[in-house]
């Protein structure tokens, strides 16, 4: 049985984790409504700007003032979207302004301009612009406005007055219906479009969290395993060498002891914008572990790999960094393997063999690349490469 005094600390903990929880909730609530107050934005301003258009056309060319008086009306309305935009409530903006929007349209089709100029298909856009702007509401809430688009629809197609309908040619109500249809499925497509590529985005950017290392910009060990073994097969089905480098920063831990983490994060930042300046864009870099980089090079034997990591070492060699007025010099040890000098091949056993070679020169005194070793390649002998 836990004591008062047990369960104090516990509680404690509890309230601060549902404090940090409330945080990380309303980061990301407030990403969302930044989100939200700019499509409420936009769609009020268009829904006004369209309603002051129709106002103008109904007033100067079809000599209907109470048609014009009512889109003008509605235009006030529109703006006054921006009353709760201004006081951060997004979502009543948005109710206000699609809610507006159901009684324009079909206020307009049954008073003054009638249900065969089609404007009443404006609420088919009403579902598509409504999960647009209230994507946090409740589905349950999302349904009643989409609900009220379909009764406003009705009413549009129902209920007519005659005595205020405006006067029209049929070359015109002809013009404006297809000119409405028109518009009606350009709306749903860009909506429907908009967001599709919002969602992408998102995707995209959650998917480069998960594969990238967020110290260094480079890939994650998982990331770059996924792509190497596909890297790997596709030489080995046309018989092409790959190489894989794996390079450890020297006394990292010295570092962080003597001048603190950031200067260690500081070395491995460098060590990353060194690799990435050695590399051709078919290769693959990623920070493998801690302190430890590998690197994938396709098409490249165990010579070739041994250059390309020699103008590492250097470069990380004679890139002093600089921390608090004092020069840090970065040394590496370095081990490579390559896919023609194993027996049994695999992208495994190809990072295995680079790990046996940087294990080492580890043990012959750090700074130095050191080439793997087979019995297949007994007929030439790799000596240790110093800096």
């Amino acid at each position: 049985m836990i004591s008062y005094a047990q369960s104090a600390p516990l509680a404690k903990e509890r309230r601060q984790g549902s404090i940090v929880q409330h945080h990380l909730r309303e980061e990301k609530r407030k990403s969302g409504w930044d989100y939200q107050r700019k499509i409420c934005q936009i769609i009020a301003l268009i829904s006004a700007g369209v309603s002051a258009n129709y106002a103008t056309m109904l007033w100067l060319f079809l000599d209907s003032f109470w048609g014009a008086l009512f889109d003008y009306c509605f235009c006030a309305l529109h703006l006054g979207a921006f009353y709760w935009i201004r006081r951060q409530q997004y979502s009543r903006s948005a109710y206000w302004t699609l809610v507006m929007v159901a009684l324009q349209v079909a206020g307009g089709v049954a008073l003054f301009v009638g249900p065969e100029t089609g404007f009443q298909y404006y609420l088919f856009c009403l579902p598509a612009i409504t999960y647009m702007v209230l994507r946090y509401e409740p589905t349950l809430r999302k349904g009643l406005i989409v609900l009220l688009g379909f009764a406003m629809l009705l009413i549009s197609e129902q209920v007519a007055v005659p005595s205020l309908r405006v006067s029209m040619s049929e070359t015109l109500i002809d013009f404006m219906y297809y000119g409405n249809l028109i518009l009606v499925l350009l709306i749903n497509f860009f909506s429907i479009k908009f967001y599709a590529d919002e969602a992408h985005h998102a995707y995209q950017q959650q998917k480069q969290l998960l594969e990238t290392d967020s110290l260094t910009g480079l890939a994650n060990r998982r990331s770059l395993f996924e792509q190497a073994k596909e890297l790997y097969r596709t030489c080995d089905d046309y018989r092409l060498p790959i190489s894989a480098i794996l390079l450890d920063i020297d006394h990292l831990s010295r570092i962080n002891e003597r001048f603190g983490h950031q200067a260690g994060d500081a070395a491995l930042k460098r060590c990353a914008l060194n690799i990435r300046h050695n590399l051709r864009d078919t290769d693959l870099a990623a920070r493998f572990d801690g302190e430890e980089f590998l690197i994938i090079l396709p098409e490249t034997d165990l010579l070739a790999a041994e250059q390309i990591a020699e103008r590492i070492t250097q470069s990380l060699l004679h890139s002093d960094l600089m921390h608090s007025q004092e020069a840090i010099q970065l040394k590496a040890s370095v081990g490579i393997s390559c896919s023609h000098h194993m027996n049994n091949g695999s992208m495994e056993n190809l990072i295995h063999e680079a790990e046996s070679a940087l294990k080492d020169a580890k043990r012959h005194g750090r700074n130095r690349i050191k080439l793997a070793y087979t019995s297949s390649n007994a007929d030439k002998q790799w000596d240790d490469w110093a800096i």
